[in-house]
């Protein structure tokens, strides 16, 4: 075990591949409600599950099998740490609490190194806002891999895109979809198929204009030319 605060290193821990697979999954440690958890990951099976920090025990409670172990383990339970250690052969990467890049993060590099199609970000929301928003962020890098990237829980699933794509109505999260600019703008956007259609208009940063749309189309269409939009698929 080898214990590196240089973000250098951190990118080494996440060449650290096991191959190419299809989907992935990041469990981290903030809020997941175990019931969603369990669902979700019967409808969508993952092929390798990265367990970050506090999130490892949420898979040591519901006996999921884990592929792989990273953080600072400020946040676990020192007897669920020390189960892994004793009884599995999981690796383990640990790192000091005082580094640039939340566990997070690290675990996002190692999924992208993978080279898979869907990586899956649960217990990335919770009561720290200030995570909950890293966690928002970091999406973006996965932009320039063919991996696409959610963050989600129970209500809500996040995601980013840089070019126009079609939602079909019946793969859709939630009966609500808001779009918000994550660059400056979003320049000439048009929605089709939505109940509130939008066309050749410049989102600005800093406004609520594409909060809770719903489709109402079986295809959904969402078209710009520049920026990056950030969309919420939500449930109550």
């Amino acid at each position: 075990m080898q214990n590196n605060s240089r973000h250098t290193e951190e990118n080494k821990a996440g060449q650290l591949a096991f191959g190419k697979c299809k989907n992935v999954c990041i469990l981290s440690g903030g809020d997941v409600n175990h019931e969603f958890l369990l669902e979700f990951l019967q409808e969508e099976p993952c092929e390798q599950m990265i367990c970050v920090d506090g999130g490892l025990a949420h898979a040591y409670a519901l006996g999921l099998k884990v592929d792989y172990i990273v953080g600072d383990f400020d946040t676990i339970d020192v007897k669920v740490l020390e189960y892994y250690k004793k009884h599995s052969k999981v690796p383990i990467r640990e790192f000091q609490p005082e580094k640039d890049y939340t566990d997070t993060d690290i675990a996002l590099d190692m999924a992208l190194s993978l080279k898979p199609k869907i990586i899956y970000i649960l217990g990335g929301i919770g009561s720290r806002m200030d995570h909950t928003l890293g966690n928002i962020h970091i999406l973006k890098k996965a932009l320039c891999s063919q991996a696409k990237t959610f963050l989600l829980n129970e209500h809500n699933r996040i995601s980013m895109a840089d070019h126009s794509f079609a939602v079909e109505r019946s793969k859709a999260f939630g009966d609500y979809i808001s779009f918000l600019p994550f660059t400056e703008t979003v320049k000439n956007l048009t929605l089709k198929g939505f109940k509130y259609p939008l066309e050749h208009c410049t989102m600005v940063n800093g406004e609520s204009l594409g909060i809770s749309n719903e489709i109402v189309n079986e295809t959904a269409y969402v078209e710009f030319q520049e920026g990056i939009l950030l969309m919420i698929e939500a449930r109550d």
